[in-house]
């Protein structure tokens, strides 16, 4: 037997491939964006990644013949297990050659660690969290992926199934353009003031650095509306700080929309950011001096071409009160004002019906899909 799997620390010398693999598997493909390698690092890194906080991680690269084909990470999450099931262990990071004895292997590997520490099942593929480098794309090969979207050959579902894995959760993204003449649009001018007022609630454009000053409240706001999401676990508050200063130099006060109350609390709110994965696309993942400067000034200054919508919460108290239709058609009237090429809404699990009917009402199509899939280990 050729391929051989090598559990790796993060200090190993094998890292290398670990975090190569990426490149070599994608790289030639023209529509693939490779995760940016200093924030990979950081994400992988157990003296630096908030998850290591909490969580445990197994590295595994796959050698055929002592070059490297693939790598996985196996992971276990112990809030996740707090909040849905014991049994459940994690696969993620991803990435193969399409050579099916060499995904044999790695997934082996995975399922061995796991049962060691007592796990049963195998949920991914997924980051470190259930809204971090979600799922196996199975639908949606033609378009370059939206900012941190994942993609993947198409083999990849075909690797994962031959093992045993089956369907566990779709989560989709919606594409189009704004549309002047949506039907639903009527007085879009008129209809906001209209829900602000018989609500009581102001709305503003924040910035970024309101967003962050206040993220306790954000975070609080985000895992309460987004708690009936299949398998939702909550972020800490160190995790959300950390997302927020990632996005930080992306969060333009208006591309984002809040409604606060009459104690100012937060109640709502939909993020949006300039989608630069064109821009991380032509640095092949490194960042020098000037592709830092050229990834400021598209994040920041530069008339946005393509745009990513990132969140949308409201408190679940404030739910039904269609102040989401107040946020979402003020940005809509925002979108018009630029020449977008594409405007991406995601990740949205197929399970969250009210979300999918909003995105539906303004015309939005479902472009792209990703799967997570489960696999239950033999006893």
């Amino acid at each position: 037997m050729s391929i051989t799997v090598k559990a790796v620390a993060y200090t190993d010398p094998e890292m290398k491939d670990f975090l190569r693999m990426p490149y070599q598997v994608q790289g030639d493909n023209p529509l693939y964006v490779p995760p940016l390698m200093i924030q990979q690092k950081d994400v992988l890194d157990p003296k630096k990644g908030p998850f290591h906080k909490y969580g445990t991680a197994q590295y595994f690269v796959a050698y055929d013949n002592g070059r490297p084909v693939g790598r996985l990470s196996a992971h276990l999450n112990p809030r996740h297990e707090k909040l849905h099931s014991p049994d459940d262990g994690f696969f993620g990071f991803f990435e193969c050659e399409n050579n099916p004895e060499a995904s044999r292997a790695l997934f082996d590997a995975a399922a061995g660690w796991l049962a060691k520490h007592g796990k049963k099942v195998i949920l991914g593929p997924m980051g470190f969290g259930i809204y971090e480098d979600v799922g196996i794309l199975i639908d949606g090969f033609d378009t370059m992926p939206a900012l941190l979207q994942t993609h993947n050959p198409p083999y990849y579902q075909d690797l994962v199934k031959s093992y045993g894995f089956t369907k566990a959760q779709d989560w989709v993204a919606f594409g189009g353009l704004p549309k002047p003449d949506l039907p639903i649009r009527g007085n879009f001018e008129e209809k906001i003031p209209k829900i602000l007022e018989q609500t009581g609630y102001t709305m503003r454009q924040p910035t970024a650095d309101e967003i962050i000053s206040r993220s306790d409240e954000a975070l609080k706001l985000f895992n309460d509306a987004w708690g009936p999401n299949w398998g939702h676990v909550p972020f800490t508050s160190e995790e959300f700080k950390h997302i927020l200063k990632e996005l930080k130099p992306v969060l333009r006060p208006n591309l984002m929309r809040a409604a606060f109350d009459e104690n100012d609390e937060m109640i709502a709110y939909l993020i949006n950011a300039p989608d630069i994965n064109p821009a991380i696309r032509a640095m092949h993942g490194r960042l020098t001096p000037w592709g830092i400067a050229r990834l400021y000034w598209e994040a920041r200054y530069r008339t946005p071409h393509r745009i990513r919508s990132l969140i949308m919460g409201v408190r679940k108290e404030h739910q039904g009160r269609r102040i989401h239709l107040a946020l979402m058609m003020s940005i809509y009237l925002e979108f018009l004002k630029f020449p977008l090429e594409n405007w991406d809404c995601s990740l949205i699990a197929e399970s969250n019906r009210a979300t999918l009917r909003a995105y539906r009402v303004f015309e939005a199509e479902i472009y792209k899909t990703w799967r997570i899939y489960s696999y239950t280990m033999q006893s």
